[in-house]
């Protein structure tokens, strides 16, 4: 019983979080860090650190995992 109760929860606070985080526009980019690019299907946000001429490498962050982690 407290299994399956534990489990609810593991799967119902993030997608709570989810539903309730506010959405990303014009002005909530404007103080954003990063930069943003208009590709064919949205707009991504994304940050370079490091040099420009060293390999890049590309992390992406998950549904529920911001980016800062």
């Amino acid at each position: 019983m407290w299994g399956c109760l534990i489990l609810v929860a593991f799967i119902a606070i993030p997608l709570m979080i989810e539903l309730t985080r506010s959405s990303m526009n014009s002005t909530v980019r404007v103080t954003a860090s990063g930069q943003f690019a208009q590709l064919s299907q949205g707009i991504t946000h994304y940050e370079w650190f490091g040099s420009e001429r060293r390999p890049i490498v590309a992390c992406i962050h998950g549904l529920t995992t911001p980016s800062i982690v």
